[in-house]
């Protein structure tokens, strides 16, 4: 599978590194090539161009956080965190829906995009954020991060408190890592000869048929097969198999497209430009699930 294919518009405004170990290392050395101060130790912060009202009007009894970023952490890229459902929350999270994310000192709104946590580059998209003993990965659009910070999530509702869903940690910022939908297109034997057989309901137009005539064909009773040739205008075509047919049997075709996570602003702090981005984004997305899918 090629990772630079078709790539959608959203991929030419985010940051993809060559080599992510050699610059984590690079961006996690950075504090002490300059001098700043290790852990752990006593030292005095100056503040620049900084009102004084802002440290006055900060509650006595609350410490005030300071914070920084690495290099390159003020850019964009395909986020995934490694993400496991809390058995104290009974709720239905679809892949897409508006959550929470408490990720070290930061906290941000996403409608991550779930899939099953694998050690290659390829993993299986699912539809809903399932509980189980395996962990699932949530991916965005989001800025870089290094290390390993802890990660919640939570549930966003309207007119309603937030609701605790899930618990985890940062795990890559890889755009190349593929998320693969699959879909299956089912047909039904309509006459039948020994291995060969007329299949139908599968397709409904000649044109469809030699689009997928490549793909392989299976059924469920595990014969292997592939399309022979069109029948007719109605989409009736002819198939040969690896053994004889039956007429309970079911043609099934394997198709696969890759899927990328939403474009939501508001992630990074572009509450001005998210809601006529997202609404268009996601109309867009919701047309192309009903296109032909890429096969493997």
């Amino acid at each position: 599978w090629d990772f630079n294919e078709n790539l959608p518009e959203q991929y030419s405004r985010i940051y993809r590194f060559q080599n992510i170990q050699h610059s984590t290392k690079r961006a996690m050395d950075f504090p002490k090539e300059n001098g700043v101060t290790p852990y752990g130790a006593y030292c005095r912060v100056t503040l620049i161009g900084v009102a004084a009202g802002v440290v006055e009007s900060h509650p006595g009894h609350l410490p005030m956080v300071l914070s920084s970023l690495f290099p390159h952490e003020h850019k964009l890229s395909v986020i995934h965190y490694k993400m496991k459902r809390s058995y104290h929350s009974n709720a239905i999270i679809p892949s897409k829906t508006l959550c929470e994310f408490h990720c070290g000192f930061k906290r941000f709104s996403s409608k991550p995009i779930f899939s099953e946590d694998t050690r290659n580059d390829k993993a299986k998209y699912q539809r809903f954020f399932f509980h189980g003993e395996n962990a699932s990965v949530a991916s965005i659009y989001g800025q870089i991060m290094f290390g390993s910070a802890p990660v919640l999530m939570f549930l966003t509702k309207e007119n309603e408190e937030s609701e605790f869903v899930a618990t985890g940690q940062f795990m890559s910022a890889n755009p190349n890592r593929l998320i693969i939908k699959r879909i299956i297109l089912t047909g039904y034997p309509f006459r039948i000869h020994k291995r060969k057989s007329v299949v139908r309901f599968m397709f409904f137009n000649p044109h469809d048929i030699s689009y997928f005539r490549p793909v392989e064909l299976r059924t469920k009773c595990g014969l292997r097969g592939h399309i022979k040739e069109s029948l007719g205008t109605h989409g009736y075509m002819k198939c040969v198999f690896s053994d004889f047919v039956k007429h309970h049997d079911t043609i099934c075709m394997n198709l696969y497209k890759r899927v990328y996570p939403i474009w939501f602003p508001a992630t990074w702090g572009d509450s001005s430009a998210s809601n006529q981005q997202t609404l268009a984004i996601t109309q867009e997305q919701t047309m192309e699930e009903g296109e032909g899918m890429i096969q493997t």
